[in-house]
């Protein structure tokens, strides 16, 4: 593996949580949360705003070499889901006006998983996209609806 792969299967598991056992979309949203956190708490939304840019470019270019040694759309990458829980928090905290609160992570979370692995309402038809894409695109559909599911739970619930 060239140093070019190397960097894109770093890149594309997130720092490796994608290669964590059983559930590796889950570990990579959980630890895209605290960095998500920080950037919100401590720059601010505009930061939030670059990182998920960031994060959707990484994604696209990590997942052509990646799925070149691990096949298409594998377990392990998961910087797509990084891309759509960073989303999800965003589109939260620029059109809501909810508090930053551990309830709001946690449902915002929790929604974003539901939606990712569940793929309902056109999500599971973006991922037949393929490419770099289709891997992005239902994540970033995922993350949309995260985020209404989230607002609505912190409306009405908490």
């Amino acid at each position: 593996m060239n140093s070019r792969s190397r960097l894109s299967v770093i890149i594309g598991s997130f720092l490796g949580t994608g290669f964590l056992p059983a559930i590796p979309g889950t570990w990579g949203s959980l630890a895209a949360l605290p960095v998500i956190w920080v950037i919100y708490s401590f720059p601010g939304i505009w930061a939030l705003g670059l990182f998920t840019v960031i994060a959707c470019i990484l994604s696209w270019w990590s997942t052509t070499e990646f799925e070149k040694h691990y096949g298409p759309d594998p377990g392990p990458l998961v910087m797509d889901e990084v891309a759509g829980m960073s989303l999800c928090m965003l589109l939260i905290f620029a059109f809501w006006p909810v508090e930053s609160t551990w309830h709001l992570w946690l449902a915002g979370f929790l929604s974003f998983r539901f939606f990712d692995i569940i793929k309902i309402l056109g999500v599971n038809a973006l991922q037949s996209i393929g490419g770099g894409a289709g891997v992005l695109l239902d994540d970033l559909l995922a993350g949309f609806y995260a985020h209404l599911a989230t607002v609505l739970l912190i409306l009405f619930v908490f």
